[in-house]
């Protein structure tokens, strides 16, 4: 992470009321782990973030988002030209919701760090990502770790780090 992302501080919210609140405020980086958010509130969360202008960093950590929440960060994503980071451990976004993401990833450049790291994403999530990375020259950081990608994962990310992408660093 750049050095002026990580001097934004972080604000805690406990809860979905919280973090629109948060939103709203102007907050540049709101951290939200295990707040209990689940599709429902991760559906209410972006479409706030879609327009938003201010937040910089997002830690959604140990939420419940599922398959339907990589759907509406992926849409997300897609009109959301601010957001730099944004951690999404431990939300059982499965292969399908990642395949939102990655599509997503594709016509966003402006996040740099994205952890999916326990996600099931499995190998065909980690194909579907990897593939989103050949033309996105944002993404410095990503972490897919605890996803049981396994050997056919770990290929496309190396077929792609290889032919296609120069700027992901971690």
């Amino acid at each position: 992470m750049d050095s002026e992302l990580s001097d934004i501080p972080w604000e805690h919210a406990d809860n979905l009321g919280e973090v629109l609140g948060m939103v709203r405020a102007g907050c540049r980086a709101i951290e939200a782990t295990g707040a209990g958010i689940d599709e429902d509130g991760i559906l209410e969360l972006t479409e706030l973030l879609k327009d938003n202008t201010t937040l910089r960093k997002l830690n959604l950590a140990g939420n419940k988002s599922g398959e339907a929440g990589g759907q509406y960060i992926g849409n997300m994503l897609k009109e959301n030209t601010h957001l730099e980071y944004l951690h999404l451990w431990g939300n059982k976004i499965g292969p399908i919701g990642s395949s939102f993401i990655a599509d997503g990833l594709k016509e966003n450049n402006t996040l740099k760090c994205l952890v999916l790291s326990n996600n099931d994403l499995g190998v065909m999530g980690a194909h579907t990502i990897a593939q989103s990375l050949q033309n996105n020259t944002s993404i410095t950081f990503l972490d897919i770790g605890e996803n049981g990608c396994g050997d056919g994962g770990a290929l496309a990310f190396s077929d792609t780090l290889r032919e296609h992408n120069r700027t992901l660093q971690h």
